[in-house]
């Protein structure tokens, strides 16, 4: 599911394909595209949707997290950093855009939007995080907050 997280950031899961890049850039009007997908994507075919964003004069930004262990705070600070050094909306995204897509969402939540942390953690489970990382993740959520 794609959906706003405040006025410069869209979330959701990865592009299918270059139809559904094109359609959702002109339809959000994206100008930055994050990938936190950990690689392991495209050696199973996946469209990869790094060049066609670079041909639409698009910034792509790929960050390599871990599907099993929270994003570190360094990794934390360098996404939330690039989401808001552009005044320009923002496309994040994981494989299936609610466990590492969420936990970024919902730090971007605290850091830059003021929701409280409880506030911020119950979105991220409400929208789909899976409940092993919401038992695995929660500490480190709440620690980067």
């Amino acid at each position: 599911m794609i959906s706003n997280v405040g006025d410069r950031l869209v979330r959701g899961p990865r592009f299918e394909d270059r139809q559904a890049l094109l359609d959702e850039v002109g339809f959000h009007q994206l100008h930055q595209i994050i990938s936190l997908q950990e690689g392991w994507a495209a050696l199973f075919g996946h469209y990869n949707e790094g060049d066609d964003a670079r041909d639409l004069g698009m910034t792509f930004m790929h960050y390599r997290l871990s599907n099993v262990f929270a994003p570190t705070f360094w990794e934390c600070f360098s996404i939330l950093r690039n989401i808001c050094l552009t005044e320009e909306k923002t496309y994040i995204h994981c494989f299936a855009g609610v466990d590492r897509t969420g936990f970024i969402c919902g730090l971007y939540r605290v850091l830059v939007m003021g929701w409280t942390p409880d506030q911020a953690w119950e979105e991220c489970c409400s929208l789909g995080m899976h409940k092993h990382f919401q038992i695995l993740w929660k500490h480190s959520f709440f620690e980067r907050c």
